[in-house]
């Protein structure tokens, strides 16, 4: 599972009104998952597919009072039993294979046109939206940079499939906490689209990178 954190405190419908920001959009696609150097494999329903996991934690409290959504956990479900203890890595994003095809037409959970870019970078990997002061605060990460032909002759300066490797994952209490608060700051600037190059984008990336997935607290 995957449970949102903010400040230490696992976020639910409970508690959302506490946040200090009004969440509006936060889903993010995740690939290439293994535990000890043995690859995960997933199966497939509404949320996965070829080996990608969709996690969207997007909520408001319309969505708790409609009770569509009464938990903010996210499961990312396996066929191979795993019994192993040791780190856990996966990416973030949509592999280069199928990151630049048309989603009207792709398999869930690829058929998402709201996480796609609408051109030839492809998919959106990450989209980050909340409102603060009353100024809405976007981070769309995905892959930027990018020339060729779609969809099999692309190439992106700047892929953007951040590499993560947590450590002592423990199977026995499979949740990996993923940490809100990291990815709000009030030096963040309003807007980023993923661009390394940007230099209000860099603190931002750099704490997807390094602070926000985490292995389940002792």
């Amino acid at each position: 599972d995957l449970v949102m954190y903010y400040q230490g405190k696992k976020i639910n419908c409970a508690n959302l009104v506490k946040l200090p920001v009004q969440l509006s959009e936060f889903r993010f696609y995740l690939h290439d998952l293994s535990i000890a150097e043995k690859k995960l494999s997933l199966i497939d329903n509404q949320f996965q597919h070829a080996g990608i996991v969709y996690v969207d934690f997007s909520a408001t409290q319309r969505h708790c009072q409609s009770k569509l959504m009464l938990s903010f956990n996210q499961a990312i479900i396996v066929k191979n039993q795993i019994n192993d203890f040791g780190n856990l890595s996966f990416k973030l994003g949509i592999p280069t294979g199928l990151n630049h095809q048309n989603p009207v037409k792709a398999q869930a959970p690829l058929n998402r046109s709201d996480m796609h870019w609408q051109w030839l970078s492809g998919y959106k990997f990450l989209r980050l939206e909340y409102l603060k002061n009353n100024q809405i605060n976007r981070l769309h990460l995905g892959s930027s940079g990018c020339e060729g032909k779609i969809p099999d002759n692309v190439d992106c300066k700047t892929p953007n499939r951040l590499l993560f490797n947590l450590s002592d994952f423990d199977i026995s209490k499979p949740v990996i906490e993923v940490h809100l608060d990291e990815l709000i700051r009030p030096e963040q600037e309003s807007l980023c689209m993923g661009d390394f190059e940007q230099e209000h984008c860099k603190d931002w990336i750099s704490a997807l990178q390094n602070t926000v997935f985490k292995t389940a607290s002792q």
